[in-house]
C-alpha cells in the first residue's frame, strides 16, 4: 500500500509548479495542466493583484484562461499578459477586492508557458508608486528617484543589466516585490546580489520573476532580453541562479518549473581582453540527489576546478584569479544555487554606454532600444504595432 502513495506524492511533486509564500503565491503551466479549475489561494478576504506574463507563442493559449469568481468576475489571462501602461510600459495587473476567485483553464493539457504572479492586499508595499512591474520582454526604463523596486517576470530564461551615472546600490531577490520590500524577508528569501559600489551589474535569470531594490537616488537604467545565451562578461560584477530558483527557506526552498528551462546548465563569465582578473565569488548551494555546483577557472597557467554538494543550504566566499570561468550549475529540480562573482576593479568595455550590449527581444523578433527619448519609441512601436494586430485578430473571432 505503501508504494502507490509514494508515488502519488512523488507525481505531485513532479507536475506541480506553484510556490508559495507568505503574502503571494506564483502559478505555472504544471499547476494547470489537466486540471478544469485552481483557486487563488493568495486572494484573502481583502483582495489581491493578478499579473501575468507569458512569450508570444504561448499567448493563444492564454485565450482559454480566465480569472472567475461568484461576483461575476471572467477575465481571460491573454488580456492580462498583453496588457501594459502605454506611457510607462509597466504590467496592468487585475485587481481583486475580496476571496472567493479561481482559474479556469479551458486548454486541458495545452496551457503553453505561463507566469501567474498573484499577491495579496496585505503584502508589504501593496498598491505602492514605488513598486513597478514589468514583462522581461518590454524593459527599457530610467525610474523616477521614488520608484524603488523593480519587479520583472517571464516564463523563459532572461538577462537583466543595470547601469548608473554614479555608484547605484541595489539588493536583489528571485521573488515579487512582497519579499524584497527590505533587507530582511518575510519567508527568508535569499538576497541573490548586493549591489554597494560601481556602475553596472548583470543578472542571469532562470526564474519566473527577479525584484530589484534600489536605493532611489541614482539616475539609473535598467534593461532586459529573453534569451537562451548563458554568458556574460567577466569584466563587470552579476550573477546567475540555477533553474527555477527562487530561495527561500520559509517554503522549504520550493523551486519554480518551466518547460522553457534548458538542461544547457553551463553559465560561463570571460573577461573582454582575456586578461585575468582578481574576482570574488558568493555562492549559495543546497543540491539534491548526485547534483554538485561545479566552477572551473581558466589561467594562463592552466585550467583548475572545485564542486560544492550540500543538501543544506549553505553560503560560501572565494576569491579567484582567471580571465574566464564557467559554473555549472545542478540540473535537478530541488537543487537550488545562484552564483555572485564581483571583480576587483570592474570596468565597463568602451562602447557599450548604459545598456548598449542590451537590446529588448521578443521571443521572434529583436528590436534594439537606446536611451532618451527616441529609444523610448523605438521600443514602443513594435508593441503598439502588435496590440492593433491583436485587437483586429479579436474583431475577427
Amino acid at each position: 500500500a505503501m508504494f502507490p502513495i509514494l508515488a502519488l506524492l512523488l507525481s505531485t511533486q513532479l507536475t506541480e509548479a506553484r510556490v508559495s509564500f507568505t503574502s503571494a503565491t506564483i502559478y505555472g503551466e504544471y499547476d494547470l495542466n489537466g486540471y478544469t479549475k485552481i483557486g487563488l489561494d493568495a486572494c484573502g478576504r481583502d483582495g489581491c493583484s493578478v499579473y501575468v506574463s507569458a512569450p508570444l507563442f504561448s499567448l493563444d493559449a492564454t485565450k482559454n484562461l480566465f480569472v472567475i469568481g461568484n461576483d461575476g468576475t471572467n477575465v481571460s489571462l491573454y488580456s492580462l499578459a498583453t496588457q501594459y501602461d502605454q506611457s510607462t510600459s509597466e504590467k496592468i495587473g487585475l485587481h481583486l477586492n475580496s476571496s472567493g476567485y479561481s482559474i479556469a483553464n479551458n486548454n486541458k493539457d495545452d496551457v503553453g508557458s505561463i507566469v501567474i504572479y498573484v499577491v495579496a492586499a496585505n503584502a508589504p508595499f501593496y498598491g505602492s508608486d514605488q513598486v513597478q512591474i514589468y514583462d522581461a520582454s518590454n524593459v527599457n526604463k530610467r525610474p523616477f528617484s521614488n520608484n524603488s523596486m523593480t519587479m520583472i517576470m517571464s516564463a523563459e530564461p532572461f538577462n537583466v543589466f543595470v547601469q548608473a551615472d554614479t555608484n547605484v546600490k541595489a539588493f536583489v531577490r528571485a521573488t515579487g516585490f512582497d519579499n524584497n520590500s527590505k533587507r530582511g524577508s518575510t519567508d527568508q528569501c535569499n538576497i541573490i546580489y548586493d549591489h554597494t559600489t560601481g556602475k553596472a551589474f548583470r543578472l542571469r535569470i532562470n526564474s519566473p520573476m527577479v525584484t530589484i531594490n534600489t536605493d532611489g537616488l541614482s539616475n539609473y537604467q535598467i534593461c532586459a532580453k529573453v534569451e537562451d545565451v548563458n554568458g556574460a562578461l567577466l569584466d563587470y560584477p552579476g550573477m546567475a541562479t540555477s533553474k527555477g530558483y527562487i530561495g527561500c527557506a520559509a517554503n522549504n526552498y520550493q523551486n519554480y518549473r518551466s518547460s522553457l528551462y534548458s538542461n544547457d546548465t553551463v553559465f560561463e563569465v570571460k573577461d573582454s581582453q582575456n586578461k585575468e582578473r582578481s574576482t570574488d565569488l558568493t555562492y549559495t548551494v543546497l543540491t539534491k540527489q548526485a547534483d554538485k555546483l561545479t566552477i572551473k577557472t581558466f589561467k594562463t597557467t592552466g585550467i583548475s576546478s572545485f564542486s560544492v554538494s550540500t543538501n543544506v543550504a549553505k553560503t560560501y566566499n572565494r576569491t579567484e584569479i582567471a580571465y574566464k570561468m564557467t559554473v555549472d550549475m545542478p540540473i535537478n529540480y530541488g537543487s537550488s544555487v545562484w552564483v555572485g562573482y564581483s571583480p576587483k576593479n570592474p570596468t565597463i568595455p568602451s562602447g557599450q554606454g548604459i545598456c548598449g550590449e542590451f537590446y529588448q527581444t521578443t521571443t521572434t523578433t529583436a528590436r534594439t532600444t537606446t536611451s532618451g527619448a527616441n529609444g523610448f519609441f523605438t521600443a514602443l512601436l513594435p508593441l503598439t504595432i502588435f496590440s492593433l494586430f491583436s485587437m483586429l485578430f479579436e474583431s475577427h473571432h
